[in-house]
């Protein structure tokens, strides 16, 4: 997945077609997405921290996205 030579992270094809055979919508040059702390209110940064086994030790969470659903 991650290129050094072009320090990029891409999925191949194989890991497209089974994100989009799910319903996914494959971003096939993954992207950096920062999550931060105080951009959540009422206990909602402890449930994302929650998610990815970081309570209590992180005020900021850096996700590698490769694929968005939504709800349409």
């Amino acid at each position: 997945m991650h290129k050094p030579e072009t320090g990029k992270w891409t999925l191949t094809a194989e890991q497209q077609k089974e994100l989009e055979k799910k319903d996914w919508e494959a971003i096939p040059n993954a992207r950096f997405l920062d999550l931060y702390h105080d951009d959540f209110q009422d206990g909602a940064w402890d449930e994302v921290c929650q998610v990815f086994d970081k309570e209590k030790i992180a005020d900021k969470l850096t996700l590698l996205v490769v694929g968005v659903k939504t709800n349409e």
